[in-house]
């Protein structure tokens, strides 16, 4: 696999500098995966497409948009410290040899920074919600594409190496091979180091469309004000689940939501992340731990370094 090599010698920093294509005043300062996945002409590529139909939103912009790029902004914000707590989670199992675990924390966790590149991505629209129940299979397509537009080989790793993890950890969903993990002839694809690499990699690049957002909002939009639309966040903080009789708001998403919402104005996702919410968030996890050296303790910035 390409990425392998790659996060090998992820030792050789480059920075890469994301005002250069937004125009920003300001940016994410901890980008590293972009530049070692992708040529500069890749990103200007992807820079001019993403640009393009921002620009075509924002100068039509309404309440009803703003509101639901909020709620985007959210939810993408979220899934990637989820994707950390994922990551942290494979990163523990395999330093202590849980080989049952591997599999569906290798697949969710790509899966999850999958979820959070969707929701950046502007040629994808909210449609009530509806983006929040894609199934794996349209969203792992959906990402595989936005990633041709960019680099087709990349994109084409991107989807065999999901596609695997996804086949093995059905295969321990369903069937369970009595030999186990020794069934999986090809370990390092359910390894750490590509996982991470894709996970980094998809993090990054919601970031990077969030700047793009709040770049074209600032350009075309930003005279006027937009009141919150609390009815498209409702969606968002309600879990439900009729046949198990699941019902519930959580309180800790709608007191974040109510702080995103104060600006009423989409702004980039670490623009927006607070040391308190992410505090929180990987405390809660954290629950019934003896400070025991072998408690489990999520790191909130494996894949990608978050305020």
């Amino acid at each position: 696999m390409i990425l392998t090599s790659i996060y090998i010698a992820f030792g050789d920093f480059m920075t890469f500098d994301s005002t250069k294509y937004t125009g920003l005043p300001h940016g994410y300062l901890d980008y590293h995966y972009i530049l070692m996945h992708f040529e500069e002409e890749d990103i200007a590529k992807k820079a001019s497409k993403i640009q393009s139909l921002f620009s075509k939103q924002t100068k039509k912009w309404t309440d009803q948009l703003n509101s639901e790029w909020i709620a985007r902004n959210y939810l993408s914000a979220k899934f990637i410290l989820s994707t950390n707590l994922l990551a942290s989670s494979l990163d523990y199992s395999i330093d202590r040899n849980l080989q049952t675990v591997v599999p569906y924390l290798s697949y969710y966790s790509i899966l999850t920074a999958s979820r959070s590149y969707l929701m950046t991505l502007p040629n994808v629209s909210w449609n009530d919600g509806s983006i929040l129940t894609y199934t794996h299979d349209k969203t792992i397509k959906i990402v595989s594409d936005s990633l041709r537009t960019i680099n087709k080989e990349i994109a084409d790793d991107f989807q065999e190496k999901v596609y695997y993890l996804k086949a093995i950890r059905e295969l321990f969903s369903y069937k369970f091979p009595s030999t186990g993990i020794d069934c999986v002839t090809n370990k390092s694809m359910i390894g750490l180091n590509d996982t991470l690499n894709y996970c980094g990699l998809l993090c990054e690049l919601a970031q990077l469309n969030s700047e793009f957002l709040e770049a074209s909002f600032n350009k075309n939009a930003e005279k006027r004000r937009f009141p919150i639309i609390e009815e498209i966040f409702w969606g968002i903080m309600q879990y439900e689940d009729r046949p198990s009789q699941i019902s519930f708001v959580d309180d800790f998403d709608w007191e974040r939501i109510a702080q995103w919402t104060r600006t009423e104005r989409p702004v980039n996702l670490t623009l927006s992340m607070r040391e308190g919410w992410i505090d929180d968030f990987f405390a809660s996890w954290e629950e019934g731990s003896h400070s025991d050296n072998d408690d489990f303790i999520p790191n909130p910035r494996i894949v990608f370094s978050v305020p």
